[in-house]
């Protein structure tokens, strides 16, 4: 689109842009389709595996759109305070610094210079401009850079619970499959709450303190995990792969690539089936993908998919194994991977509205449900406590000197949307306690389910083959939690927490309305673990043990719903 674009034709501006939103989401060899047929977003990852350099495709989808038209939505929706379907330029300078940045826009001023070509007057004389919302969401999806945080993640200490000694009846110093079948009835009298559940904190007190570690964040730069398709990528991955796989003489024989040859001939300027630092870097334009890794990412928690494929030349060094739900365990050459898909982003921000909700209506002591300026000091007190530098000119967008609800809401929203703009890949060293392997839903407590399922954690871990689990084959593996950008406040491995009465070792409960299954299961599941017991369940034993179709003594939520479908 060269020139100056005037608004004289909506809706081939429109057909432009989304041409233009659609051609940089499909940059790169095949990204494929969603079920609308919009193409996905696509990055690029290397892992350094032992062997040789992998390099992976990632697509990330957020409630079946590709993520940055997902976001460019959300955003929209958000600067339009007024909900009047565009967005005024008070509402436009709402824009966070750090959503400029990621649009690679160098400043509030050029932000509203470039929305002036494709926005219009809206009074008579001039002096309103306002941009459509639906046309904004366009421009701004096209403007947002596909890039990936890479966070390393603090180990955590190796023996917080010492679920395998609480579990070691015969004392020798193993699990066996039945000492972990009986486990909650080993372990009954920790139960202080008796909800048929073992919180960490119920756990804790009989840990040997003895054997804490203190938790080192590692350097993210030393990782194994980069990103190519990014400003200068293609050069720091060439150096990276040549450092640590090239020869003697600097140059990368394509063995190592493992890939088929004619997809290195190419770049083979020489001939000589060897790559020196400009004919990887070239390379690396178009490297040849051994993994597809696809994210349904869903703005509920618990509720993300990931699948995993490799292509027919890596199948060989690459192994994929599905867990649960949202997991995957990989393995490239000899190291293990554990890839799971994060999601829960509007989670997060009706976490961060509560919080910030609760000083409001305290800081509001006249009732009328807005702030004036003295009244929001608290309220700016408790917003730096989530790392947002809020004054209340910036969330005063219609400058009436009330601020609204609905106007601190807005400015939350549009913060957290600045993160979750962003690709996180939060990834740690795991510590493997056999307590963090069972704790499969990550609530921070152990479920009957959970208990019952582990004869999985123990033949996948049981390295020896002799049917029983010792704290030495525990081992390590990296953790690669993948999702949209959190702040800090959100990363669940710090354990910064909304209550000030929470603490690190809290079970999580979920709400009842996020919870899976019909009405009647959700209320009958007093702990909220996501099953019915014999106890729980209301009915009778013929009812219960009819609905328990699989006979394992709990009912499941997909048990539930279909029998309440019959």
């Amino acid at each position: 689109m060269g020139g100056v674009v005037k608004l004289e034709d909506t809706q081939w501006i429109r057909c432009v842009l989304a041409v233009g939103v659609l051609a940089a989401v499909a940059a790169g060899p095949s990204a494929p389709a969603d079920e609308t047929g919009t193409e996905s977003d696509r990055i690029l990852l290397l892992i350094e595996a032992p062997d040789g350099p992998v390099f992976v495709e990632l697509r990330i989808f957020v409630e079946g759109q590709p993520y940055r038209l997902w976001a460019a939505e959300r955003i929209a929706a958000g600067l339009d305070v007024d909900r009047s379907g565009d967005l005024s330029r008070n509402e436009l300078r709402q824009m966070p610094g750090r959503l400029l940045k990621l649009a690679e826009i160098e400043n509030r001023d050029a932000f509203l210079h470039e929305l002036t070509d494709i926005g219009r007057t809206v009074e008579p004389d001039g002096s309103g401009h306002a941009v459509p919302r639906d046309l904004f969401q366009e421009w701004f999806a096209e403007r947002l850079q596909r890039t990936m945080r890479i966070v390393a993640q603090p180990v955590p200490p190796a023996s917080a619970v010492r679920l395998g000694v609480l579990l070691d009846s015969n004392g020798n110093g193993r699990v066996d499959p039945d000492e972990l079948r009986n486990g909650l009835h080993t372990l009954r009298f920790r139960d202080l709450d008796d909800d048929q559940t073992l919180s960490a904190s119920e756990l804790l007190p009989f840990r040997d303190p003895r054997n804490q570690r203190t938790p080192v964040t590692p350097d993210a730069a030393a990782l194994p995990f980069f990103q190519i398709d990014r400003p200068a990528g293609q050069d720091a991955a060439a150096a990276r792969i040549l450092r640590r796989y090239g020869d003697d003489t600097g140059r990368l024989p394509f063995s190592v690539l493992r890939t088929h040859r004619s997809h290195l001939s190419s770049a083979d300027a020489t001939g000589d089936r060897m790559f020196d630092a400009s004919e990887l870097r070239i390379w690396l334009r178009q490297p040849a993908v051994h993994l597809s890794w696809e994210f349904r990412l869903s703005e509920m928690s618990g509720r993300s998919r990931v699948s995993i494929q490799a292509s027919p030349f890596a199948r060989r060094f690459c192994r994929v194994q599905a867990l649960r739900r949202g997991r995957v365990l990989l393995h490239v050459d000899d190291m293990p991977l554990e890839i799971r898909a994060h999601g829960g982003s509007g989670d997060a921000r009706r976490t961060l509205r509560a919080f910030v909700g609760q000083h409001f209506s305290v800081a509001d002591g006249d009732g009328d449900d807005h702030l004036i300026r003295d009244e929001f000091r608290d309220v700016q007190n408790s917003l730096r406590e989530v790392e947002m530098n809020i004054g209340f000119d910036e969330a005063d967008v219609n400058g009436d000197e009330r601020l609204s609800r609905d106007e601190l809401n807005a400015v939350l929203d549009i913060g957290t949307l600045a993160e979750q703009s962003q690709i996180q890949v939060s990834v740690r060293q795991d510590g493997r306690t056999l307590f963090s392997l069972l704790d499969v839903s990550q609530d921070r407590r152990l479920s009957r389910r959970e208990m019952q399922e582990g004869q999985e954690v123990l033949q996948q871990h049981d390295t020896d083959g002799d049917g029983e689990l010792a704290e030495s084959e525990l081992g390590t593996r990296y953790v690669l939690q993948i999702g949209l950008g959190q702040a800090e406040w959100q990363d669940f491995s710090r354990s910064v927490m909304m209550s000030p009465q929470m603490t690190s070792t809290d079970a999580i409960v979920p709400e009842i309305e996020q919870m899976n299954g019909p009405q009647w299961f959700r209320r009958m599941d007093r702990n909220r673990d996501g099953d019915l017991s014999r106890r729980e369940f209301l009915g009778t034993a013929e009812q219960f043990s009819r609905i328990d179709t699989d006979q394992d003594e709990l009912i499941s939520a997909e048990e539930a719903a279909a029998a309440s479908s019959d």
